[in-house]
């Protein structure tokens, strides 16, 4: 008896509230610039992934609290910024750039199925560092607005 294919690999399902806002373009270049160089996959340990929509073309993915991947679309992904919830085709728990692709569950109900082409690994701490930069400068772009 032969055992299918699909069963040797698992979608594992995750979700999370995806949302636009008007710092989202700053947010996804941030991102990109604390991007490594391009790696072949990533394993992860947990049973539920987090993920944040950067863009229709790119998703940051954490794998563990302190380390997470930048996964990429060649032709985008469009819906990826109204997903509320999406699954990540993996083998073993891992997912691999060019073999496995993330798949919109909802809203949308005709479940488009997206190719990943690129993973890299993420700087968090510069990114932290990063966010932390961009509220300061909005927080003083604020106060010289009210003139004070």
């Amino acid at each position: 008896m032969k055992l299918p294919v699909v069963s040797l690999c698992a979608a594992i399902l995750v979700s999370a509230c995806a949302t636009t806002d008007p710092g989202q373009n700053e947010r996804s270049a941030l991102y990109q610039r604390n991007a490594g160089t391009p790696t072949a996959s990533f394993t992860y340990s947990r049973d539920k992934l987090q993920w944040r929509v950067l863009s229709d073309n790119s998703l940051a993915v954490w794998i563990n609290p302190d380390q997470a991947s930048l996964v990429e679309f060649r032709n985008g992904c469009p819906g990826l910024r109204w997903a509320r919830e999406i699954s990540i085709s993996n083998s073993n728990k891992t997912v691999t750039a060019g073999v496995d692709s993330v798949r919109i569950l909802s809203p949308l109900p005709d479940r488009k199925t997206c190719k990943i082409t690129t993973i890299r690994p993420l700087n968090l701490q510069a990114i932290n560092d990063g966010r932390r930069d961009l509220r300061e400068a909005e927080m003083v772009e604020r106060s010289s607005e009210d003139g004070t």
